[in-house]
């Protein structure tokens, strides 16, 4: 303190203590009021605490732009299928609806009652699921104050031991579980079904599906239910788990309310059944309906080492990289194909507990089936005795830290985090953790490792898997196996890749434009008018740090096309999506990108076209520079043509052998009316597309300024876009006028369309009602009113037809058009149910829809439901991609910028005559009617 005087001596001595104090008071560790046997994460923010009856607790208070006030929690029971006798198939299961659909003694249910007054939503905000070793309820709760956190855990808490389980409530809900049931197709034709019985052989697995059987559902006893939920329902069974941005101390006294009256048993956690042994060199034969031609696959199980540790975690990520990489040269190798080898792909997929599934895949026609095994063979051995090149691995290092940096913890990815951490043992970490991992050791990794870990992934003998549908050939173990030891011994195919340091210098002939105007609104969004008239909306956001996103985007789209040109466009954007740009073709396009961490995708849609793209915001300039050439200088390549044709071809074809092919091509026509933007193409229409005719559609509709406006969010300054904006957005040349949308074709009054062929045990119902609209039926904030109408008739129809009735499981009702102002409204109701029932869920379909009409639609639930839409939109609103969305609704909705993002502008208030009037016009004037129904 030399030199201070006495007066600054003590001021600051009081800053020191000050500042200590302050950080005594943040410190996690020292706040809170944490119970005595409360441990922090070795490697997160977590707390984890038992209870004195033996529930485990796990707090995770994490606070960022996507876990801003809102919270996630979550109640694991540690049982399942897997705990159920003989007589309780599907027990765990049904208990888990009936902990929803619990009444008390006055009738009411207190569970959904409890939703209503947070604002949130069965299925949206609150949900279940029910797998072989545990049962899991969540909520999701936005504007997670202390009270909403305590009225939440009291839900919990009901559910985990409160819960009547009436004998009422359960009649009523056995037909809904019972359409689950059916909905699920456990079929013996099915792939996935089949899959999981060969694996789970020997295993307690294969006799405890979650589903159980539909005998045990229909016969299912209250007692049973009842003692299940009493034994496996207890606190020394279960895990609270309870993450994002809450009040700690308020949280925990929350939780010690609602939680310590839980009775104990003073019991175990549930048996841990051990997994499935996972099978090693096997060669399995699948039939599925839904295959037209073969799916191969040609792998290996891997073992998790070290798992659930820091170590394990990292050499889990490697295999990841190797995998990624192997899937890139797939990619790459997939439009060199001049056969029907079509969607060749490379992975790591979960297999059983700590094994998991490494392998190749791709589809093949019989002829091809030879060339595809071997194809995969010699990637695979490739892989093994050569490895990948320093190129590769500096690419896919770079892009895997580019990924990992932007990411934010939100509560919903940390609840899983823990979730999976207490039921299968996982590393709990947050993401500085995991991010601290891979930049501590990724720059270490040499590429002698990466390819010793390739090596060690592919051992032999091969495991191999054919799919294909029943009563096709399919050549027996010893052809394959001899056909992949040819392909060992074939050279894979020479795959250059992009440097990650590489520089392209595109060649921009055209001057830079200037800004001729801006304006700021008090929502943060600016208004940039370029001077080839192109408009530019920015907005900030650092919710996806050093990241940023833009699409461009002008109205008109496939709507607005002649017959021709909708062909053209159809056929052409692929191959001109995967076409190059100058001097790149599109190998060497992809590779380039890939290794900048750019995404770019041309878009053409329905209703608009345009081009995507986000990338880091070291690599904004870049970005518009490639933007400003992809709508100047793409072009269509001739192998990529010839590649495409014959897959679009085989597309068709493969719907056309499809058992139930009568029913789409009816459906398809009654809906489109022949309009090719609307139905699938001929093979005739894609034969009838040049090279010629897809480039003239991306040169008239697609390159140049168009009526363009360029949507930018993310992490990155206006300044930082200014230099770029005007050299090569404003720089490109008028082209393009506006486009007017076609009509959308329009539903004949009274179609029904009725046929079987469908693979599940449930027939497929789609209900429709069209109705035109005309100078008596105009509404504003269409997009608004058409979402809110649906959201509550999806819940009417829901409360009779599912939860009254129990004859299905879950029902969509839509409202829509199909571009703004559409002059057509369509009403789609869609839904599954047992083919038995299908003349009554259409009967009560209608009667619900009329009795609405005649009632009128309640004006309290159209202000709920307002309420939860402004809750659930002020959660996201400050996140980039939602911004972004946002734009781009106000662009083609016509919306006031100035206002975009409040969530009182994007729902405002309804009044119930505009909906009735809406669904009065629906059903009273419909000017076209279609029940189409699919049957097993």
């Amino acid at each position: 303190m030399k030199g201070l005087t006495s007066k600054a001596h003590d001021q600051s001595l009081m800053i020191l203590v000050i500042f200590s104090i302050l950080v005594f008071l943040s410190s996690p560790a020292s706040s809170a009021n944490l119970p005595n046997n409360a441990k922090k994460g070795q490697y997160s923010e977590s707390y984890t605490y038992v209870l004195g009856n033996g529930l485990k607790v796990i707090v995770w208070p994490n606070s960022n732009n996507h876990s801003k006030n809102e919270a996630s929690l979550h109640l694991v029971i540690h049982s399942g299928s897997l705990h159920e006798k003989d007589d309780q198939l599907g027990y765990a299961h049904f208990l888990e609806h009936m902990v929803f659909e619990q009444t008390d003694a006055n009738g009411h249910n207190p569970i959904k009652d409890g939703l209503k007054e947070l604002n949130l939503e069965l299925s949206l905000h609150a949900n279940a699921y029910t797998t072989f070793d545990h049962t899991r309820y969540y909520l999701d709760i936005p504007n997670a104050t202390s009270n909403r956190m305590a009225t939440s855990l009291s839900l919990l808490a009901r559910m985990a031991y409160k819960a009547p389980i009436n004998r009422s409530d359960m009649q009523d809900e056995i037909g809904v579980v019972s359409e689950e049931w059916r909905r699920a197709q456990p079929e013996k034709q099915n792939y996935e079904f089949q899959r999981a019985q060969r694996e789970f052989q020997g295993s307690r697995y294969k006799q405890r599906l979650p589903l159980g059987s539909i005998k045990s559902i229909e016969q299912v006893s209250n007692q049973a239910l009842k003692e299940y939920y009493a034994v496996h329902y207890r606190p020394e069974n279960a895990t609270l788990i309870l993450t994002g941005d809450f009040d700690l101390p308020d949280t925990i006294a929350a939780v010690e309310q609602h939680f310590s009256p839980w009775k104990t048993k003073r019991g175990k956690q549930a048996t841990i059944y051990p997994k499935p042994k996972m099978r090693i060199g096997n060669f399995d034969v699948y039939t599925d309906v839904n295959m037209s031609g073969y799916f191969i696959w040609l792998g290996n199980v891997v073992e998790y080492k070290d798992y659930g540790t820091p170590s394990g975690e990292y050499s889990l990520h490697i295999t990841n990289m190797v995998m990624s990489l192997l899937d890139k040269r797939m990619q790459k190798l997939a439009t060199q194909q001049t056969n029907s080898l079509n969607g060749l792909s490379a992975g790591l997929y979960d297999g059983h507990g700590r094994y998991g599934d490494v392998g190749l895949g791709l589809y093949a026609k019989e002829k091809d089936l030879e060339p595809g095994f071997k194809l995969m063979a010699s990637v695979m051995n490739d892989a093994k005795a050569n490895g990948f090149s320093q190129v590769e691995l500096d690419n896919i290092r770079d892009q895997f830290l580019v990924s990992e940096r932007v990411q934010l913890d939100s509560a919903t990815h940390l609840s899983n985090l823990a979730t999976d951490h207490v039921v299968e043992g996982d590393w709990l970490r947050d993401q500085s953790h995991y991010l601290a991992l891979l930049e501590n050791k990724l720059p270490k990794l040499t590429l002698t490792e990466v390819n010793a870990h390739a090596g060690s992934l592919f051992k032999t003998p091969h495991k191999i898997e054919i799919i294909s549908q029943p009563d096709m050939f399919v050549p027996d173990e010893a052809q394959v196996r001899s056909w992949i030891v040819t392909g060992k011994q074939q050279d894979a195919a020479p795959l250059k890749t992009q440097a990650v340091d590489g520089t392209v210098k595109w060649k921009i002939n055209h001057r830079p434009g200037t800004i001729v105007k801006r304006q700021e609104y008090e929502n943060g969004v600016h208004k940039l008018q370029l001077s080839n008239g192109i408009d530019v909306n920015y907005r900030y956001s650092d919710s996806a740090p050093g990241k940023v996103y833009m699409q461009l985007i002008a109205p008109g789209g496939l709507n607005a096309l002649s017959h021709q040109e909708v062909v053209n466009t159809r056929v052409g954007m692929p191959v001109i999506s995967a076409s190059g740009l100058q001097k790149l073709d599109g190998h060497a396009l992809r590779a380039w990108l890939e290794a900048q961490a750019i995404t770019l995708l041309p878009q053409f849609n329905m209703d608009s076209r345009g081009v995507y793209l986000d990338g880091p915001v070291v690599k904004v300039e870049t970005m518009l520079q490639t933007l400003h050439v992809a709508l100047q200088d793409a072009q269509v390549d001739p192998s990529l043509y010839d590649y495409f044709i014959p897959q679009f071809e085989q597309s068709i074809r493969d719907i056309e052998d499809l058992e139930y092919a009568d029913f789409l091509a009816a459906f398809d026509e009654a809906l489109s009316q022949g309009h090719p933007a609307h139905r699938s193409l001929t093979v005739a229409e894609i034969n009838s597309v040049s090279n010629e005719k897809m480039q003239r559609i991306y040169a008239k509709y697609m390159a140049g300024a168009q009526n363009y406006t360029l949507h930018i969010v993310g992490d990155v300054s206006l300044d930082q876009l200014v230099v770029g904006l005007e050299n090569n957005i404003a720089s490109l040349p008028l082209n393009g006028a506006p486009l007017v949308a076609t009509p959308t074709p329009q539903i004949p009054p009274h179609i029904r369309i009725e046929q079987q062929g469908n693979d599940s045990k449930a027939s497929n119902v789609n209900y429709y009602l069209q109705v035109k609209r005309d100078e008596t039926l105009s509404f504003e904030n269409d997009v608004k009113n058409l979402g809110q109408l649906s959201r509550l008739l999806t819940k009417k129809l829901s409360l009779v037809i599912r939860e009254e009735l129990g004859l299905t499981y879950s029902l969509q009702a839509n409202i829509y058009q199909t571009y703004s102002n559409d002059p057509l409204i369509t009403l789609g109701v869609h839904l599954e149910c047992d083919p038995e029932n299908v003349e009554q869920v259409i009967t009560q379909v209608e009667k619900v829809l009329t009795s609405l009409n005649e009632n009128g639609i309640s004006q309290s639930d159209i202000d709920k439901d307002t309420l939860v839409l402004r809750q659930d939109f002020k959660n996201e609103q400050h996140k980039a991609k939602f911004i972004l969305q946002q734009l781009l609704q106000g662009q083609l909705y016509q919306r006031d910028l100035s206002t975009l993002l409040s969530a009182e502008d994007a729902y405002p208030s309804t009044q119930a005559k505009t909906l009735d009037a809406l669904l009065d016009a629906l059903i009273n004037r419909k000017t076209g009617s279609m029940t189409a129904i699919l049957h097993p």
